[in-house]
């Protein structure tokens, strides 16, 4: 943009500046997000989580089990390399056979789909729900595993069932048009859980605690299992603190 990175300096372009910078990085999906800055974003959100005001506040978190595919609509870029992907977030070697042996027969393309979903979403998200859980919050976890027509479990393909809308152009990309045959049942239960979470404090499937770690999977029927990702969270080890 040709400014000091300040929030004085932005504050002071007009829009059309920024939208301009913005169309320049040729970033994939939206380049805005939230920076820790030691000032305003002090830190990742579990670590926020850990102190005790968390006791108080009641937690749902969770995914879609196939978040990258929604992020990266065109599929990972050409010549995606896991290994190199794995290196790059500090992973051991054994990462990638790690996530080979639980998708048999898979090529690099799906091995970096998944782990780009652990690395963006799934495992945030799950460090969010153990820090939460770890200072005393009630807290509960789900994995939205219903996969669509086009993109399958990918990043927003929970957004209609939540809304209970499944002929909106949105849930068109995601669901097809009409939606899938199960689609009104399953947003029902959805609608009907965070209804019930936001009048009660309970969502109605059991919580996410260190010892049983139960996970609402979002499909038909639900189900409430082990948390699912067992394999995959002990290769991301400890969270980074920054």
């Amino acid at each position: 943009a040709g400014v000091p990175a300040t929030y004085e300096a932005l504050a002071g372009l007009p829009p059309e500046a920024v939208l301009a910078a913005r169309d320049v990085t040729g970033a994939g999906g939206s380049p805005f997000g939230p920076v820790v800055d030691g000032e305003l974003v002090t830190g990742p959100p579990w670590a926020g989580m850990a102190g005790p005001a968390a006791r108080g506040v009641e937690l749902i978190c969770g995914f879609t089990h196939e978040e990258y595919r929604g992020l990266a609509p065109g599929g990972p870029p050409a010549g995606a390399d896991p290994a190199a992907a794995a290196a790059s977030f500090g992973l051991d070697a054994d990462a990638v056979p790690t996530y080979g042996l639980a998708h048999p027969g898979a090529g690099d393309a799906e091995l970096f789909t998944v782990l780009m979903s652990d690395a963006l979403v799934r495992m945030p998200t799950t460090w969010t729900a153990e820090a939460h859980a770890r200072a005393g919050g009630r807290t509960w976890l789900y994995d939205f595993t219903w996969k669509g027509p086009a993109l399958g479990a990918a990043h927003g393909v929970d957004v209609p069932f939540t809304f209970g809308d499944g002929h909106s152009r949105f849930a068109a990309r995601l669901l097809g048009s009409p939606p899938p045959a199960g689609f009104a049942e399953l947003s029902e239960r959805v609608r009907r859980a965070w209804t019930s979470f936001a009048a009660t404090g309970d969502p109605g499937w059991p919580r996410f605690d260190l010892d049983q770690r139960r996970t609402r999977l979002w499909d038909l029927p639900p189900a409430d299992v082990a948390y699912p990702l067992a394999d995959f969270r002990r290769i991301w080890g400890r969270p980074p603190q920054r």
